[in-house]
């Protein structure tokens, strides 16, 4: 199970797994790519919604995005293959 709370622009993350907690914090470009993948989208349209979003460049977005994703399903936050 995941608990959630948004503080500012900063989002915690609680996981409830085997009876111990394991947090995570995300910041707000964190919590937007968390959201996208969330709803479904994949790696390639998460990469253009957050170039588009921030204003920055494919490539440092691509960079960004792929090691993001990689760290999220490490740590079970997301299922599924998302990578490029």
């Amino acid at each position: 199970m995941i608990f959630a709370f948004l503080h500012f622009k900063t989002l915690f993350l609680i996981q409830r797994f085997s009876g111990q907690d394991i947090s995570f914090t995300l910041n707000e470009t964190g919590a937007d790519m968390l959201k996208l993948f969330m709803e479904g989208k994949d790696i390639h349209a998460v990469i253009q919604a957050i170039a588009e979003m921030y204003d920055a460049p494919i490539e440092v977005v691509t960079n960004d995005v792929t090691a993001f994703a990689e760290t999220l399903k490490e740590k079970g936050l997301i299922l599924g293959k998302y990578s490029l």
